[in-house]
């Protein structure tokens, strides 16, 4: 029997704007079941979505129903089996609200004890057998392993990518699980690949190194999301653990210019990788949340007095902010770097990371007559 949750959840976890932060989620025993309540719940949203002139490829806001209409979308779902758990915040730690990752550990945390207890009350009824359970997990377990394994090798085999490690080959299949914007990470690692492979051709460069660069260019996406640091430390620690050359390791590190692209390959790869996230229908990103997103991000470092102009830049991935010499020295504008990493780790949901660069420039101009 499959298992299906779906979950959301309301406010900010940010005890200065909020009280209280709230997980719920609905449980549904097979696909049956599911499908059931799905057909229920959708009768009654066309109904709105009709009334309210709302198309179904739009997303049906709760700002555009009345609670009298929310309570009969609600009403569908009343024999379902439900959980939930309310966090009252101010009696967090403040200590977990200074990093962004202990704040997220805190709320899976609580997800996974109000999943906990709602599959302990399902056990206990009867609904769901805990050893069934054991069997298909530790089947399912060895499937995905398996998966994993030959994804990794078809990738290297397509490419002629010999002599990779064989516990690297099995951490790049993990990338057939992995979405950056709905983009699957091993397709778009085996696109960069092929990019650069043939930049690397047209300018006479080692394609075979550029091809395996450009496979293994996202490899720590693979552990970033139980492992400390971005992918791009992740990977390039994987890379130099299993033995790829220095050539490979500096490709990694340098395709988002956390270092300087100092070889020809480092470079067709970060084209490559720009190309191929970069290409129409890549990403299912939307035009509107890509919009809102980088005016979010101007907009807060614009709040601040003394700001000349600011840009969101590389698809949202940094922010230059130019500020006014006479009204920030050096000390300050340091400052104010920090207080705008601050406000988006607060304010923003967003994937990987955002790099905030301030500048102060001044210039003086002398005309010779």
């Amino acid at each position: 029997m499959n298992i299906y949750i779906y979950s959301d959840e309301s406010g900010v976890f940010d005890k200065e704007h909020n009280d209280y932060f709230v997980f719920g989620g609905l449980i549904f025993l097979g696909i049956e079941d599911k499908e059931n309540w799905s057909r229920k719940y959708s009768s009654v949203e066309k109904i709105l979505r009709a009334n309210k002139g709302v198309a179904l490829d739009y997303e049906l806001k709760a700002t555009q129903v009345t609670n009298k209409e929310k309570g009969k979308l609600f009403r569908t779902l009343n024999g379902c089996y439900k959980f939930g758990v309310v966090i009252r915040q101010k009696q967090v730690l403040d200590r977990i609200f200074l990093s962004k990752k202990d704040k997220q550990r805190y709320l899976d945390y609580a997800y996974k004890i109000a999943a906990k207890r709602a599959f302990e009350k399902l056990i206990q009824d009867g609904r769901i057998h805990p050893v069934r359970i054991e069997e298909v997990f530790e089947k399912s377990k060895k499937e995905i392993d398996n998966k994993m394994r030959q994804e990794g090798e078809k990738a290297a085999l397509d490419l002629g990518i010999m002599n990779l490690n064989k516990e690297l080959t099995r951490t790049l299949g993990r990338l057939y699980y992995r979405t950056s914007y709905g983009q699957n990470v091993l397709r778009h690692s085996i696109e960069v690949a092929q990019i650069a492979g043939m930049l690397a051709v047209e300018l006479g460069a080692d394609a075979a190194e550029a091809r395996r660069a450009g496979l293994l260019h996202d490899i720590g996406k693979a552990v970033d999301h139980d492992q400390e640091g971005t992918h791009i430390q992740l990977g390039v620690e994987l890379a130099r653990r299993y033995g790829e050359r220095e050539e490979i390791v500096h490709a990694i590190e340098a395709h988002h210019d956390d270092v300087a692209a100092n070889t020809l390959v480092a470079a067709l790869v970060k084209i490559a990788d720009s190309v191929s996230a970069g290409r129409p229908g890549a990403r299912r990103d939307t035009l509107e949340i890509y919009i809102k997103r980088l005016k979010k991000l101007e907009e807060i470092a614009n709040s601040y007095e003394g700001i000349k102009q600011s840009f969101a830049v590389q698809a949202g991935r940094e922010v230059r902010v130019v500020v006014q010499p006479n009204v920030f020295n050096d000390a300050a504008a340091a400052k104010l770097a920090r207080d705008i990493v601050k406000r988006i780790e607060d304010e923003l949901e967003y994937p990987g990371q955002i790099r905030v660069t301030v500048v102060r420039e001044a210039r003086v101009t002398e005309i010779a007559k």
